[in-house]
This record gives structure tokens, C-alpha cells and sequence, in this order.
């Protein structure tokens, strides 16, 4: 004698069969993998930050924005205001350029003097690392053969194959007004010599290092005019006296 299990029973199990396997599940289950669930997740320290770094760039654009649009629109407004906001800023700017510092003075107070390159012997070249992996190495020596102390120098530094192809190109500074690691080299005085070097960032195959040379471009140059400096190589030291 059998009996009908009643759905509503007590037990709220059933049976679930197909021509594979048996899987038993309850209606409480069935009910609560069907429900919508609702998933929170914690800031992190991480993107905490992410979403303050957000906020400040969007309120400096902003401001940004308000601030360019107030001034185009005084200059709608009023012109002549706006004219003569522009000559006081042009009437103190002499006063602005001699209270910078020594550094950003040289832009200002020396003049660029390209008849002094004359005076400068720049020789470069080009060679594979010893580590055989492709890279080049260049070297660009710069001999300061004037009077004068070279205050600022720039260099750009190409190197080329035989075919006339660019395999790296650098910008470097042979001469700053003030010396600081690394890159700020100092003044070069007169007499004395530099070796400045960089290395390309990727190597290259061995047939495309066929007829390696180098071309160097004085691109900026700034002495100090006026007085006469003695040249490094001539002057000697006094003895001291006894």
C-alpha cells in the first residue's frame, strides 16, 4: 500500500529526478537562490584615497573654469581695465625678474651669445655597450677653449646609421648656472672640459649598427659678458711663502 506525500507537508523536502542523478533540495533553498540579494562591499584605504584624489582634481577644474570665464568676462566688460591690468603687470615685471633667484635670473639677465660657440670644440661619439646587447652608449665631450664661463648649454645629441636612420635622439644640458645631482652640471669655466654621456633606452639589432655617427646641436647658450675670467688651464698656483 503507498502514499501520496502531501506538498505541503511539514518536512518541506522533495525529490528532484532526471535520467542522471537524484539531487535532493527543499523549498526554503530553492526560495532563497531565487531571491534577490544585495551585495555591500567596504571602501579600502585604497580607493578611499582614489575617490578623495577625484574630488580635488574635479573642484581644480572647476575652479579653473569659473576663474577663466570671470576674466573673459571683466574683459567683455571692461576692456580698459583689463588693459590696464595688463600694462602694471608688464610695468613690474623687471622688478619680478630681479627678485628670482640666480638660477632663473640667467634666462632673463643674460642674453644668448651663439657667436661664443666659436670658442667651443664638441666632440661625440657613439659606441656598443660592452655587454653586447645591443644598446649604445654615447659619450659628447665639450672643451670650453674662450674667456668666458659658459652659464648655460644645451645640447641635442643624434645618433644615425649608415642608412641616415635616427636611432636615439637626446636632449642634455652641458652647463647650468648652479650645480645640482644629476642633471645640473654647473657653469663651465674657461679651459676646462666636459664629458657628458647617455645611453639609449632599447637595444638594437647588429645590422642596424652598420656606420654609427653622431651629430651634436648647440641649441642654447648664455654667458656671462663683461668681465674677463682667467682660464683654468693657464693659471697656476703660488707657492706659499716660508
Amino acid at each position: 500500500m503507498s502514499s501520496s506525500a502531501n506538498p505541503d507537508n511539514a518536512s518541506d523536502e522533495s525529490c528532484v529526478r532526471d535520467d542522471i542523478d537524484v539531487m535532493p533540495i527543499t523549498k526554503r533553498s530553492y526560495i532563497l537562490s531565487h531571491y534577490p540579494r544585495i551585495i555591500y562591499q567596504k571602501h579600502t584605504f585604497f580607493s578611499a584615497v582614489a575617490m578623495v584624489l577625484c574630488a580635488l582634481v574635479a573642484a581644480f577644474i572647476v575652479s579653473c573654469a569659473a576663474m577663466i570665464l570671470s576674466g573673459l568676462h571683466l574683459a567683455g566688460e571692461r576692456p580698459d581695465t583689463f588693459a590696464e591690468l595688463a600694462e602694471e603687470v608688464v610695468r613690474r615685471l623687471p622688478a619680478l625678474c630681479k627678485s628670482l633667484p640666480p638660477a632663473l635670473m640667467v634666462g632673463t639677465n643674460y642674453p644668448r651669445q651663439p657667436d661664443y660657440c666659436c670658442h667651443l670644440e664638441v666632440t661625440a661619439e657613439t659606441k656598443q655597450s660592452a655587454d653586447g646587447d645591443g644598446r649604445l652608449l654615447t659619450t659628447v665631450k665639450v672643451i670650453n677653449d674662450g674667456t668666458q664661463a659658459v652659464l648655460l648649454l644645451s645640447l641635442r645629441i643624434v645618433v644615425l646609421n649608415s642608412e641616415g636612420e635616427i636611432l636615439a635622439e637626446s636632449n642634455k644640458w652641458a652647463a647650468t648656472p648652479v650645480t645640482a645631482q644629476p642633471h645640473w652640471l654647473g657653469p663651465l669655466m674657461p679651459g676646462c672640459q666636459r664629458h657628458v654621456a647617455f645611453a639609449a633606452s632599447r637595444p638594437f639589432p647588429a645590422s642596424s649598427l652598420k656606420g654609427l655617427r653622431t651629430e651634436v646641436e648647440i641649441t642654447e647658450i648664455r654667458i656671462r659678458p663683461g668681465q674677463k675670467q682667467i682660464r683654468v688651464a693657464d693659471s697656476q698656483v703660488s707657492p706659499r711663502p716660508k
